[in-house]
């Protein structure tokens, strides 16, 4: 018999147990729901303590935050440095150019300043966008726009403390900007956002963003009780939203709260290479006016 042989001999039979006889299990093994909502509670306590000390920590070169920076930072706290810090050129796109065109456009319908919501010529390059579907929700936003109902674009800035500020105020923590918000009634409202890019892939980015509008919605409009969200996929002609009561939102608020402050206390951006964030970060890229890029930490591929 070779050492490669196979020798059922060599197995132990599997222990089988009486029915009255207890399975030996060691300490560690043993189900405790005592020390599991222990653990759970040290957990909490544990995150109760960073969201203090966050609070209480000082601002860094990075004071305000937005929840595309917020985003930047989560995938690469470098970018911000880059972008905030060393204000190194970081020039939109034509996706990003096409975005603003097709958002100004739907915004100076809603507000009467044009009457063909149909006619928006975009630059040649330019992906063409057909509005059709979303023509009785704009026509709808611009009827109670024009009753004082909706606000479109607002640009709301807030102190680290949630008080209403200017957008670009010296005390200027958080900055929100909303494509269109329509009142409801006093205390019900929906917020819209115009999406000029995809839906796949981004629904959990999305959602958190609408997350951060229903908090930011709550704190500027104390009346308000109930708030409804809605992507508007322009492109892929789809939709997509959320509801939310001021008591979610605001158990929601103190994980929005210390990942912001997160971003605007840090005092140190480690570059985060990877190969799908420097594919679209602009600091990887020689930018015109520069004689290499300012990243060197960029992802190359071999």
């Amino acid at each position: 018999m070779t050492d490669d042989t196979f020798d059922p001999k060599a197995f132990k039979k599997p222990t089988r147990l009486t029915p009255d006889e207890p399975a030996t299990t060691s300490d560690a093994e043993t189900f405790n729901p005592g020390a599991i909502k222990q653990r759970m509670a040290d957990k909490a306590e544990a995150d109760k303590q960073e969201e203090i000390a966050l609070a209480e920590r000082p601002l860094g070169p990075v004071k305000t935050w937005s929840f595309s920076r917020l985003m930047a930072f989560e995938n690469c706290p470098y970018s911000v440095y880059l972008k905030s810090v060393e204000k190194a050129p970081d020039p939109s796109g034509p996706a990003a150019e096409r975005g603003t065109r097709i958002h100004e456009h739907i915004e100076n319908y809603i507000q009467g300043l044009h009457d063909d919501i149909k006619g928006l010529r975009l630059d040649r390059g330019m992906k063409s966008v057909d509005l059709t579907p979303f023509i009785p929700l704009i026509d709808r936003l611009r009827e109670n726009f024009a009753a004082g109902q909706v606000e479109v674009e607002g640009d709301w800035g807030f102190t680290r403390d949630w008080q209403e500020t200017g957008f670009f105020a010296p005390d200027t923590w958080a900055r929100v900007k909303l494509d269109a918000i329509e009142f409801e009634s006093p205390t019900s409202a929906k917020a819209f956002d115009w999406k000029s890019g995809r839906k796949f892939g981004n629904e959990l980015k999305h959602n958190q963003q609408g997350m951060v509008y229903a908090i930011a919605a709550f704190m500027r409009y104390p009346e308000l009780e109930f708030v409804e969200t809605s992507f508007e996929y322009l492109d892929q002609k789809d939709q997509m939203g959320n509801k939310y009561t001021r008591d979610r939102a605001m158990l929601l608020k103190p994980m929005v709260d210390k990942r912001a402050n997160r971003l605007t206390t840090a005092t140190k951006f480690p570059p985060k290479p990877s190969m799908h964030a420097c594919k679209w970060c602009a600091h990887a890229k020689t930018q015109e006016g520069e004689d290499a890029p300012r990243c060197a930490y960029a992802f190359q591929e071999i």
